[in-house]
Order: structure tokens, then C-alpha cells, then sequence
């Protein structure tokens, strides 16, 4: 089985988004620029990485992502102050700079994420 990320993100307008991938590399660069079917994010603008998540599969994925987008905002605040790990989310952050050139949006959430 392949392992499955379930991700929040926080929009400019200050609205959470929340989503799964395979690949969160790839994904998190669609929400910027707007390719892949990330229209929500491109347009409101993704301003940080509130939470990254590990799962086993896909499906536990899909499961904790519809679990979330029922939950009121408080909800999910409280659920990321629980489980965010903020070494963990430096990590990706930082091996994701390493990986992939990025552009003045891109390198602007990442130092946002960074910063909270």
C-alpha cells in the first residue's frame, strides 16, 4: 500500500482548506499556482501549512478528510494545536525548498509557514 498525506492549509482570506495526495510535493505546487485542479487555493491564495499528515493509505486519508471538512473552524484549530508537530512540518518545508526552486508566491508561504 502506498502511504497518503492529508494536509491543511490555510487561504489569504483566512479560510482552511483541506485536501489528501500521494505526493504532497506536487499538490502543494498546484494549490499555488493553479494547475491541477486547485482552484479554491489559487484563487483565495494559499498563505500557510497549518498541518501535514502521514496516513497509511489512501483510504484512512479520504476518512480524516471527510472527518474534518464536517468540523466548524474551532474544530479544526483544536485538532491541529493537538497533533501539529512544527519540527516535522520545518522538515518538509525545508526539504521541499531544497528539492524545488521556488517563486517569490512560493517562497512567501513557505516563510509565512515557517513563522507561525
Amino acid at each position: 500500500m502506498t502511504s497518503c498525506f492529508c494536509y491543511i492549509l490555510e487561504c489569504q482570506n483566512g479560510r482552511i482548506y483541506t485536501g489528501i495526495t500521494e505526493s504532497f510535493n506536487r499538490r502543494l505546487k498546484e494549490h499555488i499556482t493553479g494547475k491541477g485542479g486547485a482552484r479554491y487555493t489559487h484563487a483565495n491564495g494559499v498563505f500557510c501549512i497549518r498541518l501535514i499528515l502521514c496516513l497509511e493509505d489512501k483510504g484512512e486519508a479520504m476518512r480524516l478528510e471527510n472527518k474534518l471538512k464536517t468540523k466548524t473552524r474551532k474544530q479544526k484549530e483544536d485538532f491541529i494545536n493537538k497533533v501539529h508537530n512544527r519540527e516535522q512540518t520545518k522538515r518538509w518545508i525545508n526539504a521541499f525548498k531544497i528539492l524545488n526552486p521556488l517563486s517569490k508566491e512560493e517562497q512567501f508561504v513557505y516563510d509565512n509557514s515557517l513563522g507561525y
